[in-house]
Order: C-alpha cells, then sequence, then structure tokens
C-alpha cells in the first residue's frame, strides 16, 4: 500500500476499504457482524459528509 501524508487521507483510506469490503461481505450474502456493519456505516457517513464539504469548497 502507498504511504498516505495525513491522518485524514489514512482515515479516509481506512473508511473506503471498509466500506468496500463489507459490501462486498454482503453481496454475496456473508453479512459482516452488528459492529463490523456499524463500522462501515460510519465510514459511509464520513465519506459522504467529506463530498459535501468538497462540494461546498467548489461552490
Amino acid at each position: 500500500m502507498p504511504n498516505i501524508g495525513s491522518a485524514w487521507q489514512a482515515e479516509l483510506r481506512e473508511d473506503v476499504v471498509n466500506a468496500t469490503l463489507v459490501a462486498i461481505l454482503q453481496h454475496k450474502g456473508a453479512g459482516p457482524e452488528t459492529r463490523t456493519s456499524a463500522a462501515a456505516l460510519r465510514g459511509w457517513r464520513s465519506m459522504q459528509a467529506a463530498a459535501r464539504a468538497m462540494d461546498a469548497l467548489r461552490a
């Protein structure tokens, strides 16, 4: 994996990876445990908030 410079970038990457893995498990019908799903949902919400912040900067 490439080296990520700042803490928020590393956190965002972790959120993306977690949400992707949970989506793959759910697609295969092997839903993850509740704590894992909750973490993925938090990651998804974090990504949505980051996207909204970027949209606001561009407006």
